[in-house]
């Protein structure tokens, strides 16, 4: 399979940056940190190239979480206001107050053979796979499938 990833973090796909906390955007970025405003909802990345559009809405591609039609994570858009695509909105550290959830940060194009899935531990609920490595993907069962494979080795007469 050479040079093929199965599974990738879908943070490999972000667009820009995701800052942590206000000090960390401080420190990449050697800037201040804008206050936090909780009437906005929280937004950990910023475009800094989107007041240069000459339109006043930017479209871009984020994560959906779950398709109706296959049950999987699928590509999303948001469309966000020039201004508000370039500022943060991080929350304080350890805020204790009920947040809106966070804007997504957008993905750059995934490759014609990758898609969305969700992945295997909660560290990474969402992920990239990629379809050519989806048959060295090892099979998984559950209780219930064990159950059903030995009722069946049952009614035949083989021993499991």
């Amino acid at each position: 399979m050479g040079n093929i990833l199965a599974t990738q973090p879908v943070a490999n796909f972000h667009l820009f940056v995701r800052y942590q906390t206000q000090a960390d955007f401080e420190t990449q970025t050697g800037e201040n940190s804008p206050p936090f405003n909780p009437g906005r909802p929280p937004k950990y990345w910023r475009d800094s190239a989107a007041l240069k559009s000459t339109r006043a809405s930017i479209i871009y591609d984020v994560v959906g979480l779950k398709d109706p039609d296959t049950g999987r994570p699928f590509i999303d858009t948001l469309v966000l206001r020039k201004a508000e695509a370039a500022t943060i909105n991080i929350p304080p550290f350890n805020t204790e107050s009920a947040l809106d959830p966070e804007v997504p940060v957008p993905l750059k194009p995934l490759g014609p053979t990758q898609y969305l899935d969700f992945g295997d531990t909660p560290f990474h609920p969402v992920v990239v796979r990629d379809s050519r490595a989806d048959a060295l993907r090892p099979a998984t069962y559950t209780i219930g499938d064990q159950q059903a494979i030995h009722a069946i080795a049952a009614k035949l007469g083989v021993q499991l």
